[in-house]
């Protein structure tokens, strides 16, 4: 009877369980649909689960991403990266393209946030690598995005340029019309900076006409300051004034730029209302910076108008500022500096301490697991060694089968040279045949594991000899270049950008070896063979070898 009662317990407990663990499953989807659309009622969601109630490490990686996820979308600009975290070390090595590219993704914003800009571009670039598998368009104009502000942050304007177009490329994929014309915006001031005065005009006249017809002030607010400092940068004073009397203008709220701009283009004009923008932008000032910028604005219109003295005065009002900023963000007093440092002491002794509580129970767990896998090292070992022999092995019979065989696209005149064949087969052939005999001895061998070991430790000898041999690398050249109309020798003559190790791999093309066995030879992937043999192909088209065409032929 109590044993009954027991077992069902258990199963109550089970059952229980498993409804919370569904429960808390259909929230997370619940969340990840609606984070695009409504990341507020999203972030509700997520921060209405107890992350101690998440069982499984799936789940647990899920709503780590989606709570970064949400937190970025609503705003929050997170610093700490534990939590991201545990969904990259979940998604980096699983199939799940979408939310590894997230992960990454939202690592970079956080480590962006927090200033760290290197790290931020490792993420993204981890995060680019990716893009290719998914077809969430929004999300990769983000990223591309997020790129051009920090290259423009790192006056890396080239890059900048080029990432914001990819931005506003995807954008229009996704039908995201608004982010679409702020990737624009961007570029047009990117343009700006890089004196490209032509292409950010052209960027800005489509914008601000879209932007004034929606009665989009801040936009077009946006154009209208562009728009004058390219002006002012070009000395167009006149498109200045036709800019500041325009209906744009008057869509747009009187700030600090446009009151000042006002007031050049009235000073230009010898006309007293320069004053009186001056004095409100003087007003709506908040700040030493603003200050340092209507200074400077007074320099040049006192400049302009003759008044040298106020000008100079100005002048030195705004170095003043400057030197004042500079100062007030170097003197960190003292004191501030020596309490961060007792409290960054206080804390790494804090955690020492708290982890020594946990050592002796620890070397306690870490003695018993240490035995497990001292008991299971050894038979995981002879399993793995075992692979190793079979796969090596398997590469020496696949290597029988292509080593010195003719390939089936080589020139006709190749295929048809059965004396130049005959000379590499016994070229090659004795040390082959020592590597075709230790083959057949492991296999038919009933030694111990250490015997077939020895075995194999000589087949790969004979191959490492087969890579490192420039004797028989020599040999071959010379057998190539008496068959084939010295063909190496034209190479090495007259396309003198050609390394060691591409007219190596040049003459194993040339005796008509397969990629496989090529890749025997060099110890390289039959891939890196294909590549290595079109940049080849290109350096020698593009030399100026009058043998060019001769040379490309044999190597079809």
């Amino acid at each position: 009877m109590r044993c009954l009662l027991f077992l069902l317990l258990i199963a109550h407990l089970f059952c229980a369980c498993s409804v919370k663990s569904n429960r808390v499953k259909s929230e997370l989807r619940r969340a990840e649909e609606l984070m695009m659309n409504s990341p507020d009622s999203s972030f509700i969601i997520l921060k209405g689960i107890d992350p101690m109630k998440i069982t499984g490490k799936k789940s647990q990686a899920l709503y780590a991403l989606l709570l970064s996820q949400a937190m970025d979308k609503n705003w929050i600009d997170e610093v700490d990266d534990s939590l991201i975290m545990v969904a990259v070390d979940y998604y980096r090595n699983s199939n799940d393209a979408e939310h590894k590219f997230l992960s990454y993704y939202y690592l970079g914003r956080i480590q962006q946030n927090s200033g760290n800009l290197a790290k931020a571009l490792v993420s993204f670039a981890v995060a680019e690598e990716m893009a290719g598998q998914i077809s969430d368009n929004y999300s990769i104009g983000l990223l591309y995005a997020q790129l051009g502000l920090i290259y423009q942050t790192l006056y890396d304007y080239p890059k900048s340029i080029e990432a914001f177009s990819k931005a506003s490329h995807f954008y229009d994929l996704a039908n995201k019309s608004s982010h679409k014309v702020y990737a624009k915006l961007s570029l047009a001031q990117l343009y700006k900076s890089v004196k490209q005065y032509d292409k950010s005009h052209e960027i800005i006249s489509e914008i601000i006409t879209a932007a004034y017809d929606s009665k989009d002030v801040y936009l077009t607010q946006q154009c209208v300051q562009l728009l004058f400092h390219i002006y002012e940068q070009q000395g167009d004073m006149q498109g200045a004034k036709s800019l500041l009397t325009s209906k744009y203008v008057k869509l747009c709220n009187d700030d600090l730029m446009l009151m000042q701009a006002k007031a050049y283009a009235y000073a230009l004009q010898k006309s007293d209302s320069a004053k009186l923008y001056m004095s409100r932008a003087w007003k709506l000032a908040r700040n030493s910076s603003d200050s340092a910028q209507l200074y400077f604005r007074e320099y040049k219109i006192n400049k302009l108008v003759g008044k040298h003295d106020v000008a100079l005065k100005n002048h030195e009002k705004v170095l003043y500022i400057q030197d004042t900023i500079v100062r007030k963000n170097l003197q960190q007093p003292i004191l501030t500096a020596q309490k961060d440092y007792y409290q960054t002491e206080y804390k790494v002794k804090a955690q020492e301490l708290k982890q020594s509580k946990h050592r002796l129970a620890a070397f306690i767990c870490v003695s018993i697991v240490v035995i497990i896998m001292l008991v299971v090292a050894y038979r995981y070992r002879i399993r793995v060694k075992q692979k190793q022999i079979e796969s090596y092995i398997d590469k020496i019979y696949n290597l029988e089968s292509s080593l010195l065989a003719v390939n089936e696209e080589a020139d006709s005149a190749i295929v048809e040279n059965v004396e130049m064949r005959k000379k590499i087969n016994s070229l090659f052939g004795s040390q082959f045949n020592l590597i075709d005999k230790l083959c057949t001895t492991y296999y038919e061998t009933q030694a111990a594991n250490k015997d077939k070991d020895a075995i194999y430790t000589q087949v790969r000898n004979e191959i490492e000899k087969l890579q490192s041999n420039r004797k028989h690398i020599m040999q071959l050249e010379k057998i190539i270049n008496l068959y084939m109309d010295n063909v190496v020798a034209r190479i090495r003559e007259t396309v003198p950008q050609m390394t060691e190790m591409e007219i190596r791999l040049c003459c194993f093309f040339l005796a008509g070896f397969s990629a496989k066995a090529i890749s025997v030879f060099t110890n390289d992937s039959i891939g890196n063979i294909y590549m290595k043999k079109v940049r080849m192909k290109t350096k020698i088209s593009e030399s100026d070898s009058k043998d060019k065409d001769v040379i490309l032929e044999y190597l079809l």
